[in-house]
């Protein structure tokens, strides 16, 4: 804020920072005038902080919103709002258990097919042959 101060009246700055509560290397500078943010943006871009180099872009302001405000408790209800368990006399009842399948019957193989039975020939037996 005091850097940035030479240039205009600033409004607000935010600085997020990560979980360990070090700062993300980045902040918002809000001014008061447009034409103050113009000028920081114009002399300070490509400058150094703390013997860091700065780039400076324009991004629209951030709209804060007010906190939320919790919601009043509900009657009845269990921790974090969802509703009590039910008493013991309404468990469900146990889960119906499947019937086993009915029993196949077993697989009947097949069998190669066998080659076709053999045609035999009848001898005739000629007559002349026996009559002498």
């Amino acid at each position: 804020m005091e850097i940035f101060s030479y240039y205009g009246k600033v409004k607000s700055v935010d600085l997020p920072t990560e979980r360990n509560g070090f700062p993300k290397g980045l902040a918002y500078v809000e001014y008061e005038d447009h034409a103050e943010a113009e000028k920081a943006l114009k002399y300070m871009n490509g400058g150094q902080v703390d013997g860091q180099l700065v780039s400076i872009r324009a991004v629209l302001p951030i709209r804060r919103r007010p906190p939320r405000r919790p919601s009043p408790p509900m009657m009845g209800r269990g921790p974090r709002g969802y509703p009590p368990p039910p008493p013991p006399m309404w468990r469900r009842s146990p889960p119906r258990r499947r019937r086993p399948p009915p029993p196949r019957s077993p697989v009947r193989r097949r069998r190669s097919p066998s080659p076709p039975p053999r045609r035999r020939r009848a001898r005739s037996r000629s007559s002349s042959s026996d009559s002498s």
